[in-house]
């Protein structure tokens, strides 16, 4: 049996070199044509190509014009026949004849039908299609009439199902296999219709975009972390690389609302504000308060600040447990500065302008003039020296009696027996003038001499000359 295409060589007897090998037979159900020979010696000629088929054709050589005596009997293989294919759901009698959705783990049988399917040296293959390479399934029964045959790991559709019987090979295209998707569906289709299928690999790649939605897992039927939402389209607040800005659990999925619960220390309605947080002791709010929903702290007792770590006004010491001067309601009595807080001692520094006031607690207004120092108490200490003048008066706005006459205070008045002027005249800048009183002429640096003496000291009447 030879194949039905090819090459033969024939040894024959007295042959030479000039011998050709152009015998041709042709019957009714058998032939075979040489289109050309040569001689490879006395004994052997070969055929260059011929086609043929049948059995039991008898070939003569030609040689030198004489036919040989005797005959060879050459017999070629038939060419595979596929007539049906069935086994995986399909119509095995369509056009083109087909199965579709075979199982790609090869656990169903396939059967094919026809004709010259060979006994010993039967194969399949499963044409390639597009980049899916070609498969060789395992056969599991053979005759002339039926093969059958599993163990197909295959994936994509429409293969070209091809048989070699006997070496020859069936050029069918008509007899297709088709395997399911490999990779998961559900009931919207392969990849829940969210992405597509990678037939090699039998992954689904989900379908990622602000239209299409931001799918995820082995059927494309998640939504990916932080998208929300039947079409998963929506996305958690903050972005979707980083939801709830990564300091919170959004409530993502097809089911999911979009709503952040916030980690313990965070805030808003999409976790991106943080708790104050203390730099000394890393507590929130210091240890001294609580956080609002709006990030910040709610200080409690005394305490006050960003992060409740200062006293409010009127308190002070490391507990903030102590009131400054002057009570934590009314603080150096409105009219100072409290050195408050937890490291200030509670002291009161008082203003001194517009108006000045003195006293632990700023509670004393002081109204000395120029001329005098305010006290503690807020009472006036007066000037009382030669370079300063003798002041006196609530606020040292006044000369002292003996110095009452002097512009600058600083000039005492005449006294006898420490009566200015002698209580007999009037005293300016130092100087007495003196006065008569009940007909008495006073005079004297302090008006304390009197009588006639006095009139020798006065000027003469004016006389008048005429």
């Amino acid at each position: 049996r030879f194949l039905t295409k090819g090459r033969v060589s024939v040894v024959a007897l007295n042959g030479t070199t000039r011998a050709l090998f152009n015998a041709s037979v042709r019957g009714r159900d058998a032939y075979f044509e040489c289109t050309s020979a040569t001689v490879l010696s006395d004994t052997t000629a070969q055929s260059l190509g011929f086609t043929g088929g049948g059995a039991n054709i008898a070939i003569g050589i030609m040689v030198a014009g004489r036919l040989s005596a005797g005959s060879v009997l050459v017999s070629f293989a038939l060419p595979p026949v596929l007539t049906t294919i069935s086994g995986c759901p399909g119509d095995s009698s369509a056009q083109p004849k087909s199965t579709s959705l075979c199982p790609v783990s090869g656990t169903v049988n396939v059967t094919l039908t026809g004709l010259n399917l060979g006994v010993k040296s039967a194969s399949v293959l499963l044409k390639a299609v597009l980049s899916k390479p070609a498969i060789v399934p395992t056969i599991v029964f053979r005759n002339q009439t039926m093969i059958i045959f599993t163990s197909y790991p295959g994936v994509g559709t429409g293969r070209v199902v091809q048989v070699t019987a006997d070496g020859v090979v069936s050029t069918q295209t008509d007899v297709l296999l088709s395997f399911a998707s490999s990779c998961y569906s559900t009931s919207l289709g392969v990849c829940n219709a969210h992405g597509s299928c990678n037939e090699l690999t039998g992954e689904c790649s989900c379908a990622c975009g602000s239209t299409v939605g931001y799918w995820t897992g082995k059927l494309c039927d998640r939504c990916q972390a932080g998208v929300y939402g039947g079409s998963c389209t929506l996305g958690c607040p903050g972005s979707v690389s980083s939801p709830c800005y990564n300091h919170g659990t959004c409530s993502d999925g097809i089911n999911g609302t979009g709503a952040c619960t916030c980690e313990a220390n965070y805030r808003l309605k999409d976790c991106s504000v943080a708790c104050p947080v203390s730099s000394t002791t890393g507590l929130v709010c210091g240890g001294h308060g609580t956080c609002n929903s709006a990030g910040l702290c709610e200080c409690t007792s005394q305490y006050s600040g960003l992060t409740c770590e200062g006293c409010v006004d009127g308190w002070f010491g490391s507990g903030c447990d102590q009131q400054c001067q002057g009570g934590s309601s009314n603080p150096c009595s409105g009219h100072g500065v409290c050195s408050g807080g937890t490291t200030g001692d509670g002291t009161c520094q008082c203003i001194t302008t517009p108006l000045k006031y003195v006293g632990s607690s700023c509670q004393y207004l002081c109204t000395c003039s120029s001329h005098g120092t305010c006290q503690a108490n807020g009472t006036c200490l007066c000037m009382a020296s030669d370079s300063t003048g003798y002041w006196t008066g609530t606020s040292c706005d006044k000369c002292q009696l003996l110095y009452s006459n002097s512009s600058t205070c600083a000039v005492a008045c005449p006294t006898v027996n420490g009566t200015i002027c002698n209580g007999k005249g009037t005293c300016s800048e130092g100087v007495c003038s003196c006065l008569t009183v009940g007909g008495v002429q006073y005079c004297g640096t302090a008006c304390g001499t009197s009588g006639a003496v006095c009139d020798v000291n006065r000027c003469p009447s004016a006389v008048s000359y005429g």
